[in-house]
């Protein structure tokens, strides 16, 4: 009896050559097993082989393909969550937007962007505009208190409230953003304040103080020359140096969170990355 010689596997490449032939030329498994001298069973169960394995490759790469994509709107959404998170008015980044790991993983994606400078410059122009925000209000306060006039301590009280001051920061920072201010937008008005002889005056949606009303017109003048002054100040000077940069930054900034958001696809790599 002739001894059977046991042929060797057959090679990947040779499996998928059959499941080509096969699936594209049309030729049976019988024709392929005579033309290449193989048995039929060797070669259907190949060819079956060959299928599952192309099915799970293809299934790992459908995965792979949504994981990845999941994970660029994930970068997308976060560069959307920093862009709301440097709105006006400026506050610094808080730390729990900068500690989450999608901070890390765009910064890995993006090194050599433009917004890691701009964040960490705009941080330190926030606390330079708080800082002048202060200033500007003491000078507000001695500005008027030089004029006669003194702030209340309690809500109830005569005198000024903090209106004057906030409103004339919102003046000076309005002016310096390119923006009307509160002169055209704003106008006076009083009204009585409970049972008292003391008259609620208010500009706009800031109310200046209670005073009586012997002291209405002459609050509403001084306050108005206030306002003029108030943009020439030293302190305002610096308050629209700072402002007008931190509107410098905070165009960069959003102009690159906008390239991310927008292309949908970040470039680079990350250790969150799927693939």
């Amino acid at each position: 009896m002739k001894k059977r010689i046991k042929k060797p596997a057959v090679k990947p490449e040779v499996c998928r050559q059959w499941l080509r032939r096969f699936e594209e030329e049309g030729e049976s498994p019988p024709r392929i097993a005579k033309a290449d001298g193989y048995d039929v069973r060797t070669v259907r169960k190949q060819i079956e082989l060959a299928k599952e394995e192309r099915e799970v490759r293809e299934a790992r790469a459908t995965v792979l393909r949504q994981a990845l994509e999941k994970h660029y709107v994930d970068l997308c959404a976060f560069a959307q969550k920093i862009d709301s998170e440097i709105s006006w008015p400026p506050r610094k980044i808080s730390i729990i937007l900068t500690e989450d790991r999608l901070w890390r993983a765009l910064k890995e994606h993006l090194p050599k962007s433009p917004i890691w400078k701009a964040a960490q410059k705009r941080d330190e122009l926030v606390m330079q505009y708080e800082s002048c925000i202060e200033q500007v209000k003491e000078r507000v306060k001695a500005e008027a208190e030089s004029r006669g006039f003194r702030f209340a301590t309690t809500v109830d009280d005569a005198g000024l409230g903090s209106g004057v001051k906030e409103s004339a920061v919102f003046h000076v920072v309005s002016l310096a953003r390119g923006h009307k201010g509160l002169k055209d937008v704003s106008t006076f008005s009083q009204k009585e304040y409970g049972d008292t002889d003391l008259y609620e005056v208010r500009f706009g949606a800031y109310g200046l103080g209670l005073v009586p009303a012997a002291d209405a017109s002459r609050l509403k003048e001084a306050y108005g020359v206030l306002l003029d002054e108030a943009v020439e100040w030293d302190e305002s000077i610096r308050l629209r140096q700072v402002v007008l940069e931190l509107e410098r930054q905070l165009s960069i900034l959003r102009e690159e969170l906008a390239t991310i958001t927008l292309r949908r696809i970040v470039p680079g790599r990350c250790r969150y990355c799927p693939l």
